[in-house]
């Protein structure tokens, strides 16, 4: 219980324990990063369209209002830190999981009474109707060659047009099966890739297992024909037969259906085109849709304007399709492609402008940085006052590119200036910053808003240097506005500029306890630990002691005489400090009591030994000098 006890008492004290001696920290470089850990502005891949999405854009649409939104389908949107951030603040779901009301039907069920916003997900297991086959099936899907993905079902064949064969075979055994398998083309087509008529081929199957093969065919005239049916054998036995398929090969298609996007394209309707691209789902290829389908649609100019104006419309961009506005000479599409184009606008410069390209930081490589702690050499300078070195690398790389993008401007922007203002006191070139900084037109971050916290520190900051006459007036007013500002960061920088106008007024009361445990001032108390801490320096000046002090009441002041050739002979390499009169009586002793208020005194020697060799020692608060 005792180590206990003290365990606390050792708490109590740290947290009034004087702070010591921190060195500064490296010098780190930030940026905006927009997304999280993402320093990109423009990043379309950041949040991207699920139908987590679609709920929520219809919820605005039907109540006018994000909150009450749930939505089952947020578990497409967890790709990304930002994406799942948003949809955990979006959802109306307590965070806390509440007891909900549960209620059991007899067994056939449950009745969920929901106290709070909820989503249930469920599972069924229905009754499904069996299907007996043999260990070894077969069957046959024919496709068009250019649209083999759709899942429709052909019914009718074009004279001259490609068609493909995909046979598939499944081993629902649990054992390996070695067979021999037979096909041909259908009756009446002739094949295409330097394939058979018909072919008989020896195959293995593992247990549970499938395997596909395809080829492909096409009819030269129309009719009704058949086809052999793949069929499978093992030894001297038949297995398994795919079923028997007909095929109605015509001139023109007669069975005109909208099932797939190429059923739209083949009735040959431009306006059904343009429509199906105003409402379906593009993203995901409703019935099959591919921008590549409709490229040689869009040499027709009036067609290609259609497509483009709809696509606009609904914010789709398809950089194939775009690239057509070059063909047609059409400047809005070859604006709009060419500001996709990063690899064209990196090379354009950063601020590059024509009736074709507007370049600017954001589409370019160049981005503001910023650098804390950046503390520059005072003795030992590379270079000199008028063109100082930088010695930090990155700093140097981003101060470089930034005069490099500032020299391809006609004028510089009072954003620009207040990027230049800083990068100048980054390097302790305070007149030059002053100067730039005069040119700020200070309105236009009044009338913005953007940037006017930062303009308003630079402001006071540099009050420092130009505000002596008025009592830095400018700024105390402006920190005082930020004082109670909620970001922790820049609450800090404003806080101190309100201590540094404080110790100029009228000095700060350091007498006061130290508080360790808050965190948040933890800067504070590193600077009042400094403040408390006692400092003494003496010099020789005439006939007087000049002392320089901090926070030590009063002085003792040892006078010694001395001969020194005496004491050359028995100590010729006696130490600066007074530890070789540790144990001899001084000839005079004197005690000064010290202004509190002040921070430097003096005081003459005694008369009398004004006149002799003397060592001086002067102690207080366990300094000495």
């Amino acid at each position: 219980m005792d180590d206990f006890n003290d365990y606390n008492n050792f708490e109590e004290v740290r947290k009034t324990t004087k702070s010591q001696f921190q060195e500064a920290e490296a010098a780190v470089e930030y940026c905006e990063t927009h997304y999280y850990k993402n320093p990109s502005v423009f990043n379309p891949t950041t949040v991207q369209e699920n139908p987590f999405w679609v709920d929520f854009a219809n919820h605005i649409v039907k109540t006018g209002s994000p909150t009450g939104f749930v939505s089952a389908n947020f578990i497409f949107a967890t790709n990304g830190d930002t994406q799942s951030c948003a949809v955990l603040g979006l959802l109306d779901l307590p965070y806390d999981s509440p007891r909900q009301n549960l209620q059991s039907l007899g067994g056939k069920g449950i009745s969920i009474t929901a106290t709070e916003n909820l989503i249930v997900y469920k599972k069924e297991i229905k009754e499904a109707e069996a299907e007996l086959d043999t260990n070894l099936l077969v069957i046959h899907r024919f496709f068009e060659a250019n649209n083999r993905n759709s899942e429709k079902k052909l019914r009718e064949f074009l004279v001259n047009q490609v068609y493909g064969c995909e046979t598939i075979i499944t081993n629902v055994s649990t054992k390996s099966q070695d067979f021999q398998i037979l096909w041909q083309i259908p009756e009446g087509s002739l094949p295409l890739q330097n394939i058979n008529y018909q072919k008989s081929e020896n195959k293995k199957l593992n247990a549970y297992s499938t395997t596909t093969f395809q080829y492909y065919f096409y009819f030269p005239h129309p009719g009704n024909f058949v086809q052999f049916p793949s069929n499978i054998t093992i030894g001297e036995k038949v297995v398994a037969v795919a079923n028997e398929c007909k095929f109605e090969v015509v001139e023109e298609r007669k069975d005109v259906s909208n099932e797939t996007f190429r059923d739209i394209l083949l009735s040959g309707n431009n306006q059904a085109v343009i429509d199906f691209l105003a409402t379906a789902n593009l993203y995901i290829g409703e019935k099959g849709f591919n921008f590549s389908d409709i490229l040689w649609m869009l040499k027709d100019k009036e067609f290609f304007i259609q497509v483009t104006d709809t696509l606009r419309h609904r914010r789709i961009y398809d950089d194939l399709t775009w690239k057509y506005a070059f063909f047609h000479k059409d400047p809005k599409t070859i604006r709009e492609s060419v500001m996709k184009n990063n690899s064209l606008l990196s090379q354009a410069g950063t601020f590059f402008e024509s009736s074709l390209i507007k370049c600017a930081p954001e589409t370019s490589s160049f981005r503001h940085l910023d650098y804390f702690p950046m503390i520059n050499a005072r003795a030992h300078k590379l270079g000199d006052n008028t063109n100082p070195g930088i010695l930090n690398r990155q700093f140097r790389e981003t101060y470089n590119k930034f005069l490099k993008v500032m020299s391809e401007k006609q004028k510089l922007s009072d954003v620009d200036l207040l990027n230049f203002t800083y990068y100048l006191l980054l390097q302790d070139r305070i007149n030059e910053a002053i100067d730039v900084f005069a040119k700020i037109n200070g309105k236009y971050f009044e009338d913005h808003e953007t940037l006017r916290m930062q303009y308003d520190y630079m402001n006071a900051y540099l009050d420092f240097f130009t505000g002596s006459e008025t009592g830095f007036k400018v700024a105390k007013s402006i920190s005082q506005k930020y004082s109670g500002y909620p970001i922790l960061a820049w609450k800090v920088l404003f806080t101190e500029i309100l201590d540094q106008l404080e110790e100029f007024e009228e000095g700060v009361d350091y007498d006061q306890d130290i508080d360790q445990e808050d965190e948040t001032k933890k800067k504070a108390n590193l600077k009042k630990s400094i403040n408390l801490e006692p400092t003494l320096h003496c010099e020789l000046e005439g006939k007087s002691i000049k002392v320089e002090y901090n926070n030590i009441p009063k002085l003792l002041v040892k006078y010694y005489v001395i001969d020194p050739e005496v004491l050359f002979s028995r100590a010729p390499f006696l130490n600066q400090s007074t530890e070789d009169f540790a144990y001899v009586k001084p000839m005079e002793t004197q005690e000064i009591v010290l202004d509190k208020k002040l921070k430097s005194d003096s005081f003459e020697i005694s008369e009398k030994l004004q006149k002799n060799n003397l060592v001086v020692e002067v102690t207080g608060e366990g300094k000495q000098a």
